[in-house]
């Protein structure tokens, strides 16, 4: 959102002032000439943090203070001229003359009508959202007065208003007025005249309160709201901060009541859904889809669609589905049950939870799970620093509330093994990877650790049946056994084929990175990092199909944002893969809502084969699962500018949907509005 009387340009580190206090005088002018005549605003920030503010009458030409020694941020703005903010640093004894040289707003103008009869609606509101939703660049009373003073339009008794802009902003404007239904306008693109809206027709308000049944205090223990969710699709083209459908969700978003229920007045007419969610809109707007530190997200409750008509009254239930389960583990000696944690993964949310033992004397555990859909049962293991997590059962939840008694068999072994060379000697540190046939499901089994100093391993907990197991040793090669079966297993290390590349960045300057290999079963595998001239030469590639992911992830090149790549590597590639360039990365965002028949996991396609965000590393290094709450989401950062499409797999990989080809470039974002449809 580029509305720069509002944006704070730098951001600034704190750190201790030290030295005598300076003398600081700050005065105002627009084009050149002097406005000291109108109503002023100043605030000094030291990083994040306010020093100080005032409002300064017609009667002070300039505000006087002293502060010390260091570096802050002058935020200033006057009534009819647009906020701006400047950076200031500050030596001992040096004082400073600071002018804010501000630009003048143009106006934006209309009338409020009612809909109903066409009379005059007087004392109406019209603001942009960030007034709306308080969405300002620091806390403060004084700043948000001074706002509202410049961009807040009140109408008067013919109904008109009016409220100044910036020439080039681009803004969402929210109209209400009593007894009335808010509307949304927008986004709209301020031109040099400002803007002339006519008339602003207001439908009656309605009312919907929403209860929650059944309601427990459990419900109020963590932060919950309620939102009305309109119907539609966000508008592919606009930011988040700017777009319709988020302000009206961000402006009907309450806490959840300590009786369970939740009153909204003013509610446009239209279709609903009633979400009880712990990530309202209005946080996630500021978070850009991201879970805040310090916040919890659980999984979302809804209603069916319901419609609302003008100036009506309407109440709806919302029924969580929060299933209490007592899971009943047998096939485990109950003296090993401690042994374990027990625990539910929902990959319909990208959601895991931690279940705990009912007795020291049963293989019992109860688990909370308050989504439908199918829930992932499991048991983990810790030995020393890894852990092993071993899926044993997948139920499947329906929507409602109460208590389940499950009967699962517990299937698990531990696996140990040795890695030698081609001379049967112990091959200490090698990667060892084991895993089932289910890389891309929530219900899939992988295991990673390293041999000790005697060329061993243990993974203490893997499931029954059929296992891959990998080893790899960059200087001395890999071993693959498909079939495992037996506890105890003898990986023989055999040299690979010789690859090498070169990354280097828009400039042509090299970049560092981590190369990963993905073959099937080794999802993850390390084999060699870019060297300071961004070369890297891997002297033991397996010769098997797969991916290799350039991540980069060294501080530089986080500092430029440049988009991790992948490439897809048949086995008979050989030699000198190319030379690469690293772009400035770009993001893509896709909410299929649903998927079908077969399909359990959402990836991206590159045009060279490659799937992007198949294993847990990837999902970390492209960004988690988005968190819009309620439905499959899926968001990638980072992303190599290029062409690509949206592609659904099943438990193993398999593509069972493939999308439509799109194009994004360096930088942008791009939301997908595609949906799958079954085979």
């Amino acid at each position: 959102m580029r509305l720069r009387l509002l944006v704070l340009a730098v951001a600034l580190c704190g750190g201790k002032a030290a030295g005598a206090p300076v003398d600081v005088e700050i005065t105002f002018s627009s084009l050149g000439a002097d406005i000291s005549a109108t109503l002023r605003y100043a605030a000094i920030l030291q990083g994040k943090s306010l020093v100080a503010e005032t409002e300064l009458p017609s009667s002070l030409p300039a505000w006087k203070l002293s502060l010390n020694p260091g570096e802050y941020t002058v935020v200033c703005g006057a009534e009819k001229h647009a906020n701006k903010s400047m950076s200031l640093i500050l030596q001992d004894g040096k004082p400073q003359r600071v002018r804010c040289d501000l630009l003048p707003l143009v106006a934006v103008k209309g009338r409020l009508l009612s809909k109903r009869d066409g009379k005059p609606l007087v004392g109406g509101k019209v603001e942009p959202s960030f007034l709306a939703l308080r969405e300002l660049p620091f806390e403060s009373e004084m700043l948000e007065r001074h706002l509202r003073l410049k961009h807040q339009g009140v109408s008067g008794t013919e109904g008109h208003f009016a409220l100044g802009l910036l020439p080039g902003d681009r803004v969402t404007l929210v109209a209400r007025a009593p007894e009335h239904a808010m509307e949304v306008i927008g986004p709209l693109v301020v031109s040099s005249e400002g803007i002339e809206l006519g008339d602003v027709a207001l439908e009656g308000g309605a009312s919907v309160r929403v209860r929650v049944e059944p309601w427990g205090k459990e419900l109020t223990q963590e932060k919950w709201w309620v939102e009305l969710v309109p119907p539609g699709e966000p508008r592919e083209d606009t930011p988040r901060l700017l777009d319709p459908k988020s302000v009206s969700m961000a402006l009907l978003s309450k806490p959840l009541g300590e009786d369970g229920t939740v009153l909204f007045a003013s509610v446009p007419s239209g279709t609903y859904w009633a979400l009880l969610s712990t990530l309202p809109e209005s946080v996630l707007r500021r978070s850009r889809g991201r879970i805040p530190q310090g916040m919890t997200y659980r999984p979302s409750h809804s209603t069916p669609p319901f419609i609302v008509a003008p100036s009506s009254f309407q109440e709806v239930v919302l029924t969580p589905t929060r299933w209490e389960v007592t899971v009943k583990v047998s096939g485990l000696d109950k003296a090993r049950c401690s042994d374990f944690e027990p625990w539910a993964f929902s990959s319909r949310f990208h959601y895991r939870v931690a279940g705990t033992w009912q007795s020291a004397s049963a293989c019992e555990f109860a688990v909370l799970l308050e989504a439908s859909g199918p829930w992932v049962l499991g048991l983990r293991r810790r030995e020393g620093a890894g852990e092993s997590l071993v899926p044993l059962k997948t139920v499947h939840m329906p929507e409602g509330a109460g208590k389940k008694d499950i009967q699962l068999a517990a299937a698990v072994r531990p696996v140990n093994g040795q890695v030698v060379d081609v001379n049967g000697n112990p091959v200490f540190f090698a990667e060892v990877r084991l895993s089932n046939s289910q890389s891309c499901s929530g219900s899939g089994f992988s295991w990673r650790g390293k041999t000790d100093a005697n060329g061993r391993f243990s993974c203490p907990a893997a499931p029954e049946g059929p296992l891959v197991a990998w080893a790899y040793r960059l200087d001395l090669g890999w071993a693959i056994e498909e079939q495992v079966v037996d506890s105890s297993l003898i990986l023989r290390l055999s040299p690979g084929k010789k690859v090498s590349l070169r990354v280097v960045d828009e400039e042509g300057n090299p970049v560092g990175a981590q190369l990963q290999f993905s073959p099937k079963g080794a999802e993850g595998l390390t084999v060699g990092v870019l060297d300071e001239k961004g070369e890297a030469v891997i002297p033991n590639m397996p010769d098997v199909d797969g991916s290799l992911l350039v991540a980069l992830l060294t501080s530089e090149a986080h500092a430029k944002s440049l988009g991790h790549f992948k490439i897809f590597l048949p086995g008979e590639k050989r030699g000198f893969l190319g030379v690469f360039q690293a772009s400035s990365a770009a993001t893509v965002a896709w909410s299929p809502e649903r998927l079908p028949e077969g399909g359990v996991f959402c990836t991206l396609e590159t045009e060279n084969g490659a799937l992007l965000g198949t294993d847990p590393f990837e999902v970390l290094t492209f960004g988690a699962d988005a968190t819009t709450a309620g439905r499959i989401s899926k968001r990638w950062e980072r992303v190599a500018p290029g062409r690509f499409r949206p592609v659904v797999t099943d438990e193993a990989c398999k593509p069972v949907w493939r999308g439509k080809w799109f194009v994004v470039g360096p930088g942008e974002t791009r939301e997908l509005r595609e949906k799958p449809v079954s085979p």
